[in-house]
């Protein structure tokens, strides 16, 4: 059964969603439907690990439109905003991408990277997001499995890391770190 649009049409760039066939419910009124225009909008995103940075471009629907990885140790500048942002704009002019077409870049990066998301938002000319790999990886599972909006999430991909969402959101309690996993101590009197 089709569901009703929660959100304040607003929020949706007019250019993402289309109209599409009339949708009958079981009662009431015949509604307009709409269906989301997959490549009217593009993300990135980027994972940064020790000794790699991963980038990747995804539509609407979340299809991988491109990928490329290199070494961290090539970029310019290695660890600081500017260099990352160059390192972006040159995968989106290998990828020929619209950058009016850009919704904006995703960075999951370990506390390895110490650049803070106001050096970012500089850096970048779209609105840009850091996270820790681990609130990140639990972010996209959250929102992929749709209907789990409460949940635990527990990698160990490069190390241990997870995240705790609650309603959809990302727990971070006071300090920031409110289910970030990494650094635990396993076994007692052992570091």
């Amino acid at each position: 059964m089709p569901q009703s649009q929660k959100r304040p049409m607003g929020v949706i760039p007019r250019r993402a969603l289309c109209l599409s066939a009339p949708v009958f419910p079981a009662g009431g009124r015949r509604a307009q439907g709409l269906r989301i225009v997959p490549d009217a909008r593009v993300a990135i995103g980027i994972s940064v690990t020790r000794d790699t940075l991963s980038l990747s471009a995804a539509d609407l629907c979340l299809r991988e439109l491109a990928r490329r990885a290199l070494p961290v140790a090539a970029l310019s500048g290695s660890g600081s905003a500017g260099a990352l942002a160059d390192a972006v704009e040159s995968f989106i002019d290998e990828i020929s991408l619209d950058r009016g077409r850009l919704l904006g870049v995703g960075i999951a990066a370990s506390g390895l990277w110490d650049i803070s998301p106001e050096e970012l938002t500089c850096a970048f000319s779209c609105p840009v997001r850091l996270e820790n790999p681990g609130s990140a990886s639990g972010r996209a599972e959250c929102f992929v499995r749709g209907g789990s909006r409460n949940m635990a999430f527990l990698s160990l991909d490069h190390g241990i890391s997870g995240a705790v969402l609650m309603d959809g959101e990302l727990c971070a309690g006071d300090s920031g770190r409110c289910g970030t996993f990494g650094h635990i101590c396993v076994e007692p009197g052992v570091s």
